[in-house]
This record gives C-alpha cells, sequence and structure tokens, in this order.
C-alpha cells in the first residue's frame, strides 16, 4: 500500500502543475501574453450612489466623460486624459491628465471645483487609480495573478464559472461564462469609510476582438448593487506606438525630488 503522506504531496503537486498548464494555456488561448501596453479610447458617465433623486432610487448621474488611457501594466506606468462635463452639483467642463509610475504620480490641468494647481498625486489616489485599472481589464489582471481552480456557481439565476485570483495584496472574484471562458464579473472587497466592507464590482459585455485578442468594450461598476460607472470602449490599441513618451512624468515633476513631492 503507498505511503498516504506520500499520495498526498503527490497529488497536490499535480494538482499545482494542472492549474498552472491551465493558467498558461488559457492565456495563450486569448493571446493576452501579447499585451504591454494598451491604448484605449473611451466615454462614459459617472454616478454617485450617496446621492438621491427621491429616497432607496438610483446613484444620481453627477458626469459625463470622455477618457484615453495609455497603460503598461507589467511597468505600473499609466497615462489618463480626461473631458469631464460635470452635471451635478455645478454644470462644468474640465480636462485634465495624470501620469502615473509606480507609486509616484503627476497632474495637469483643473479636475475639479476646489482650486488645485498641477504637481503631485496623493498616493491613496494613485492607489484607487491603479486598482480602477485592473478592475477594469480582467484578462489582463487574470495574466498576472496566483489562481485557485474554478468552482461552477449560480449567480441571479445564471450559471457560472468562479475563481479566486490572488496579486497586489488583493483576493479578486472572478465569474466567466461557463461556455466562451471570457468574463462576466471581477470583483473585490474594500472598506468604505462610510459604508464600511463594501463590493467593488465590474460587470463586462460586448467582448470583441481586437489584434486577435478579446476585450470587453462594455462595461458597468457598481459598489454593492449601485452603479457608479458606465462606459463604451470606442478604439483599443495594442501595443501603440509613442508609449514611452506618454508614460514619462516630467522634467519639471522629476526634477523636484521624490522627498519635496511628498
Amino acid at each position: 500500500m503507498q505511503n498516504p503522506t506520500r499520495l498526498l504531496m503527490s497529488l497536490c503537486i499535480l494538482t499545482l502543475s494542472l492549474g498552472e498548464t491551465f493558467a498558461a494555456s488559457s492565456s495563450a488561448q486569448t493571446g493576452i501574453d501579447r499585451v504591454h501596453t494598451l491604448r484605449i479610447q473611451a466615454s462614459g458617465s459617472r454616478y454617485e450612489p450617496l446621492h438621491y433623486i427621491t429616497p432607496y432610487s438610483q446613484s444620481r448621474h453627477v458626469s459625463d466623460y470622455s477618457s484615453t488611457l495609455v497603460w503598461r501594466p507589467a511597468d505600473n506606468k499609466a497615462r489618463l486624459e480626461w473631458q469631464l462635463h460635470t452635471i451635478y452639483p455645478y454644470p462644468a467642463e474640465l480636462d485634465f491628465w495624470s501620469v502615473y509610475d509606480g507609486n509616484l504620480g503627476e497632474r495637469t490641468g483643473v479636475d475639479g471645483f476646489r482650486p488645485s494647481g498641477d504637481g503631485p498625486i496623493h498616493p491613496a489616489r494613485i492607489g484607487a487609480t491603479f486598482k480602477d485599472l485592473w478592475l477594469a481589464n480582467p484578462l489582463i489582471l487574470k495574466r498576472q495573478a496566483e489562481q485557485l481552480p474554478t468552482t461552477r456557481v449560480v449567480h441571479n439565476g445564471v450559471t457560472y464559472e468562479h475563481q479566486s485570483l490572488f496579486t497586489m495584496d488583493t483576493q479578486w472574484s472572478l465569474l466567466s461564462d461557463p461556455e466562451t471562458g471570457l468574463p462576466a464579473e471581477l470583483s473585490t472587497l474594500e472598506t468604505d469609510p462610510l459604508e464600511g466592507q463594501v463590493s467593488n464590482r465590474v460587470v463586462f459585455s460586448d467582448w470583441r476582438e481586437v489584434s486577435g485578442i478579446p476585450f470587453p468594450h462594455r462595461l458597468e461598476q457598481y459598489i454593492d448593487d449601485k452603479i457608479i460607472r458606465r462606459e463604451i470602449r470606442e478604439h483599443i490599441e495594442v501595443n501603440p506606438a509613442g508609449a514611452d513618451e506618454q508614460l514619462r512624468l516630467s522634467d519639471i515633476f522629476l526634477g523636484k525630488g521624490v522627498a519635496e513631492l511628498q
């Protein structure tokens, strides 16, 4: 009879090996390994879940926007350009852009109603921005993450493949279509100062191939069951030219030194 401890160790090694093989084959099937840099042009609407027209109604529509994202996930670099049309609390047209490099961030332009000059971005805002990027791009997150085996679950009457992902000191929950294998929802739990523990969740649809790689072209983001964003991606480009210069922090910003900026 085989030693039970040795048998258990063999099964664990086999399970890990199968998991790594599945992750590698899944990544190869989608072609996501070929993505080093993304450029996404999008438009959408933002909603405030704590403001209501009437009690218990849906989130208040507060702004519309157009945005251009250039993102290099492996290097933790991004550039976001915004044209923001605010509706509530005051009508306004705001244009601004931000460049992120790891834990540094630089903003140019007016991004709100409180007077603020060009300059460094607070680390908390940098972290929130990158979390939004990962949530909105599930196949890129999945490529980077440690993955647990999938299980079948029923959510709102629909059957999905569920998988827990671990990366960047965060646990993520991924629901995928069992027939196509494409992500349907990605979520993570976080602590809100007012609401306590909440689910930050993005729902994906309108998957299309770009350079042979599937990308969602519509998404909706929710805090618990309250909508906070709807977005349509109008143009996606894989590994665009000229990204190095766009992702570079300015010489003036770098010249001030990290100590002064913090």
